[in-house]
């Protein structure tokens, strides 16, 4: 359990020391640490999410995550790609958007708009 004074890190490396934990009154039983660097979590209803999709992904880019909940219980996470710390972001997004163009999900432009490629570009790494 943390506490304060605790050392806390998560995926993009050391977040500093805990500053103070808060309890959720909306969650029994969770909590949400506040460290030095101020990396808090927020935590969003289907229906703020359904009503409010940009509130939750400016969440997410604040604070590199944000937890969408149903019925009180987490549901999911939505994640800053570039706020990970993950060592080749580029890589991770050109797999997003190869896995999500070869699954039929989007379209060829639509996949080298969110691998950050030019279309011939990614056209020829896909096509190898």
């Amino acid at each position: 359990m943390l506490q304060q004074g605790d050392t806390a890190a998560g995926a993009g490396g050391d977040l500093g020391s805990v500053r103070e934990v808060v309890r959720s009154s909306d969650h029994p039983g969770w909590a949400v640490m506040v460290t030095e660097r101020r990396n808090t979590m927020q935590a969003f209803s289907i229906r703020q999410l359904k009503s409010n999709p940009s509130a939750v992904l400016r969440a997410a880019e604040a604070d590199a995550m944000a937890l969408v909940t149903s019925h009180q219980q987490p549901a999911a996470l939505v994640v800053a790609l570039d706020r990970l710390g993950l060592p080749n972001t580029e890589a991770v997004r050109s797999g997003l958007a190869l896995s999500l163009f070869r699954s039929g999900s989007i379209f060829v432009a639509s996949a080298a708009q969110v691998a950050g490629l030019p279309l011939p570009r990614f056209w020829r790494s896909f096509s190898r």
